[in-house]
């Protein structure tokens, strides 16, 4: 079969005698010793004309098929099946959120953010991002529409793999191409840890009214500072040193509770992984759980603003930190102080280093007190400058 200069091959399924056959009249000539000759002909007669009815709905759409969307189209017409109703990826994505209960909630907040931003491309370019348009090239334009935004690339790159995630999903059910050719953008955070000593002045940092209030009114913060606000700034550090001392993720170590404590361990279900970790508790982290601030609660958000106020107050972290962002697709050389680069997260990545800093731990046993799968993941949480590293060689005898 040929069409708008394609060769479109494929076997009839259907034996017959070249003795027998027409290429002119296109079927087995009578009289013909074979019995099923008119079964035969009349097979042939109608894949012929589900060959015609596919060029014919294609030439409509105004489209040149690839092979495995012509011949999805001749089995159609074949079987006279009506059309699929397609639905956008969008829809699509919508209809697995709704559905989809087995994803911790950071997951499925990540897709909704993801969705969100797919409906604002599609209302500004004026279309519908449909899965032939994701599998010809699609996903590059969302992309460099991310970069116009401004969005980092490792901020397109988390689009594009939710986009790839829910293409593949939906191949089985819709019969899709592979996705093919679609690059995920991606470059490790440039993010920053604590050293014990900046952990240390945290703890140390006195957070009363009057302290606060002191400083909230030094640095020009309009935020009205209460008694229970006062005890929230308190709330905010104990669980983020508790992450410092424990590694645990923001989602688990502001969801602790009493009965994950037994004999100096905290045994927790991680909520992104559902994995189970133990981690040894040292005597600062047995100290706040005695404190009661642990276990109260507090969103996520508010440790994040809290603990950059905390870092801020130590002035131990008001120091410049160089850190490299990927933007549109360029690298970009900025420079912060230090407490203002520090997130819920900095506690994970500070107690993964410092423990490796210390050469007592191995980094297959860090592994294992993260939850991680791999060395490779873990290795990417430690966050060691070169001047630092250069620094601690420098004490090795071997450069004295």
């Amino acid at each position: 079969m040929r069409y708008r200069g394609k060769r479109y091959k494929k076997s009839t399924g259907i034996s017959i005698q070249p003795s027998t056959w027409s290429k002119y009249s296109e079927k087995i000539l009578a009289p013909s010793t074979d019995k099923e000759a008119v079964a035969k002909n009349a097979a042939l007669r109608k894949q012929k004309k589900a060959a015609e009815d596919a060029c014919n709905y294609f030439t409509e759409q105004c489209i040149t098929p690839e092979p495995w969307e012509f011949w999805d189209r001749f089995n159609r017409c074949l079987l006279d099946e009506p059309d699929r109703v397609v639905e956008g990826l969008c829809d699509y994505m919508e209809n697995m959120i709704q559905t989809d209960s087995a994803h911790a909630l950071s997951t499925q907040t990540k897709w909704k953010s993801t969705l969100r931003i797919l409906r604002d491309f599609e209302k500004e370019k004026h279309l519908i991002i449909s899965f032939k348009w994701v599998s010809a090239g699609g996903c590059d334009q969302i992309t460099q529409w991310m970069y116009e935004k401004g969005k980092s690339n490792n901020y397109a790159g988390g689009v594009i793999k939710i986009v790839k995630r829910v293409y593949n999903h939906a191949r089985g059910k819709l019969d899709l191409k592979p996705l093919i050719g679609v690059k995920v953008e991606s470059h490790p955070k440039d993010a920053v840890y604590l050293t014990s000593d900046e952990i240390d002045a945290i703890a140390d940092q006195e957070l009363t009214e009057e302290t606060l209030s002191e400083f909230l009114k030094r640095i020009n913060s309009e935020d009205i500072l209460t008694s229970y606000e006062v005890k929230m700034y308190n709330v905010a550090r104990a669980k983020f040193l508790f992450g410092c001392y424990t590694g645990l993720r923001v989602s688990d170590f502001n969801s602790i509770k009493e009965l994950n404590i037994r004999e100096g361990i905290v045994n927790v279900y991680m909520k992104k992984t559902k994995k189970k970790v133990a981690i040894p508790l040292n005597s600062k982290a047995r100290k706040l759980i005695s404190s009661g601030f642990l276990f109260e609660s507090i969103p996520d958000q508010d440790i994040n603003k809290k603990i950059k106020i905390i870092c801020r107050m130590t002035e131990a972290m008001d120091y410049p930190v160089e850190i490299k962002k990927h933007i549109a697709g360029q690298a970009i050389i900025e420079e912060h102080p230090k407490w203002d680069l520090v997130t819920s997260h900095t506690a994970r990545r500070s107690f993964a280093t410092n423990l490796h800093l210390s050469g007592a731990v191995s980094l297959f046993d860090i592994m294992l007190l993260l939850g991680h799968s791999s060395i490779e993941t873990t290795r990417n949480y430690l966050r060691v400058s070169a001047d630092e590293n250069a620094l601690r060689l420098a004490k090795l005898d071997i450069f004295k």
